[in-house]
């Protein structure tokens, strides 16, 4: 997870795509969701790099073979930043389903 989030934060999408499984399914408790590899990525940066977004990992909490990350959303952009909390899945050593909840404001992935 933290590689995935350092990946993310600089905009390393050939680092982020190799910590994903193809068929990554990602929730977004507000209503959305994304099917892929391909893309998760492709609205990861249509949402990233105009918010200059950047997330920070306060802490991962492992439970059997999923993990829970507690941790923020900054960005200069008022209406982006917050909390977020991230439920993720594997497939192996590969990141197969994340939940994000997020606060009321969020527009994102």
């Amino acid at each position: 997870m933290r590689d995935l989030a350092a990946a993310l934060n600089s905009l390393d999408y050939d680092k982020a795509g190799s910590l994903l499984s193809d068929h990554i399914i990602v929730f977004n408790v507000r209503g959305g969701r994304t099917e892929g590899r391909e893309a998760f990525i492709a609205k990861d940066r249509a949402f990233r790099e105009p918010a200059r977004a950047f997330v920070e990992l306060d802490e991962i909490i492992h439970h059997d073979d999923e993990v829970l990350v507690r941790g923020r959303l900054d960005s200069p952009v008022p209406e982006v930043g917050g909390p977020t909390m991230w439920r993720v899945g594997f497939d192996g050593p590969l990141i197969s389903e994340i939940e994000i909840t997020r606060s009321r404001k969020d527009s994102g992935v």
